[in-house]
């Protein structure tokens, strides 16, 4: 459920590996169909070491982006009054199309997806966003492999910003995230 380690993030101090980020970059992401950065608030997986299979996902435009099988992308039928839904990157066709932001403004836009193919890399990297989406080499992502963990993510950050003024202490934050998205992922299953 993850990103390749060469796999390129936008920060604010410029283009990073994600092998290279780390809690705390604010790398490009997506709230509320607006273009900001956000915060990477920790990683769901980390393994540099790991053997895993990745689907390449290339795109019209010359996006292209790596993601294990069960990893969320948004996609599209290629119709822009269609909205976006979350698919399995193992279930992205030539049929889908994926939302970039290659422009030099940073609007996202539409491109249908030309070819998939698979590889077998070392390193996996999930950063999670406060906002539960992250850009990643152009390519609108979500940072999950479960719709269910990402509705969940999206409900706390809600409450957490409403209520963020009166907490005292912001530290806590990422333990009790933490301990969370950990619990959730045990009892919502996958599929």
């Amino acid at each position: 459920e993850c990103f390749s380690g060469d796999s390129i993030v936008e920060t604010f101090e410029g283009p990073k590996r994600m092998r290279e980020v780390k809690t705390g970059d604010e790398v490009l992401s997506i709230e509320e169909s607006m273009i900001s950065f956000s915060p990477i608030i920790m990683f769901l997986h980390r393994d540099e070491q790991l053997m895993a299979q990745f689907n390449i996902i290339d795109t019209a435009n010359g996006a292209s982006v790596k993601l294990t099988d069960e990893h969320l992308i948004y996609v599209s039928d290629c119709d822009p009054s269609t909205p976006l839904r979350l698919i399995k990157a193992k279930e992205v066709t030539t049929d889908h199309c994926l939302m970039t932001a290659l422009s030099p403004d940073r609007t996202l836009d539409i491109h249908p997806v030309t070819n998939v193919t698979q590889i077998s890399e070392r390193g996996v990297y999930a950063p999670l966003t406060s906002t539960g989406d992250i850009i990643v080499n152009d390519i609108l992502s979500s940072c999950h492999s479960n719709v269910a963990v990402r509705t969940l993510q999206l409900s706390f950050f809600s409450l957490y910003r409403t209520l963020s003024f009166f907490l005292p202490d912001q530290n806590s934050l990422l333990f009790g995230l933490e301990y969370l998205i950990t619990t959730v992922d045990l009892f919502i299953p996958v599929k």
